[in-house]
């Protein structure tokens, strides 16, 4: 974080193109939700029961990051850049610069506050909007995801063909009580101190999985929102968690828990029909290992946008 972090980068938009006339997409950035507590991925619990029932999902497991926190695994996502080259993160513009360029309104729904490290990403956006923007690890009372919802639905009204939409989400990060509702506090015993010597692994655990419930209801009610256009959404959690492995907890360290970070993919039946074989690649490459630079390319490509910066062999629609 104490790298000088460049305020002026040049577009990366030359000799870019895209073919498509209307589409949605939407990134959601999750947060410390690690791969291995879905449902969805053949977790003991089944976290993820609305994302179970829901057609054209597709998880992908095994996705890694090196990038152990949000202030530097957000640049890498966002540029692409790979770990032996992360400086470009600090000197590159994203791929939102592509698709503002070729016509997509471009929105950042935020409930984190943001850093410096991934802020000018944010103003590359059109539209900024934070939720909470005043909560903190300190909040005592709820901070919820379910918050961003209905600035999301402004942004689907805009009349705009071509959308691009990012919401950064709280996701499972510590304190896990604030991140969901006592709706979703199906595993009991929770934790009740932010002191983690007080809690037993066992309720920690717990506290974590109901934050994993809520987000499986979050996905779940923007897709429903999604269904009926032509859209695609994707979810990447900006790292995962230690749940107590080795005597670990939170994150930041060089563990495989936090390495492996969830990644879920969902199309709508309109986009599936225009794009039938980038359906059948992502079903074939789901249990493929990747890194979490793969997003750029990938989002690039699930846009039709086209540039001399996108490699399609790290593409997951490939």
């Amino acid at each position: 974080n104490k790298k000088e972090i460049s305020k002026y980068r040049p577009s990366i938009s030359e000799k870019s193109s895209c073919s498509e006339d209307s589409l949605v997409v939407v990134f959601v950035i999750g947060e410390s939700l690690r791969a291995d507590h879905l449902g969805i991925n053949s977790y003991k619990r089944n976290t993820t029961p609305k994302l179970s029932k829901i057609e054209n999902v597709v998880s992908l497991p095994h996705i890694f990051t090196t990038k152990t926190y949000t202030n530097v695994s957000i640049p890498e996502i966002m540029t692409g850049v790979v770990s032996s080259n992360e400086n470009k993160a600090y000197t590159s513009r994203s791929f939102v610069d592509l698709f503002k360029t070729n016509g997509f309104k471009t929105s950042w729904l935020g409930n984190q506050e943001p850093a410096e490290t991934y802020t000018y990403f944010i103003n590359e956006c059109d539209t900024i909007q934070f939720v909470n923007i005043r909560k903190t690890t300190y909040t005592l009372g709820k901070w919820l995801d379910g918050d961003i919802l209905p600035y999301l639905n402004i942004q689907l009204r805009e009349q705009s063909p071509k959308k691009l939409i990012i919401l950064h989400t709280i996701g499972s990060h510590w304190w896990y009580n604030s991140h969901f509702t006592d709706e979703f506090a199906k595993f009991q015993p929770i934790i009740n101190s932010k002191i983690i010597s007080s809690s037993t692994r066992e309720q920690m655990i717990n506290s974590y999985d109901n934050t994993i419930l809520y987000t499986d209801n979050l996905l779940m009610n923007i897709i429903n929102k999604l269904k009926y256009q032509k859209a695609i959404l994707l979810y990447l959690s900006d790292h995962g968690e230690n749940l107590g492995e080795n005597s670990m907890w939170l994150h930041g360290t060089d563990t495989t828990p936090v390495c492996n970070p969830a990644c879920i993919i969902w199309m709508s039946q309109k986009y599936i029909r225009k794009y039938p074989e980038k359906h059948e690649m992502l079903k074939k490459n789901k249990d493929n290992k990747y890194m979490t630079s793969i997003l750029f390319h990938s989002i690039l490509d699930a846009a039709s946008i086209s540039s001399p910066y996108l490699d399609l062999d790290l593409s997951i629609f490939r």
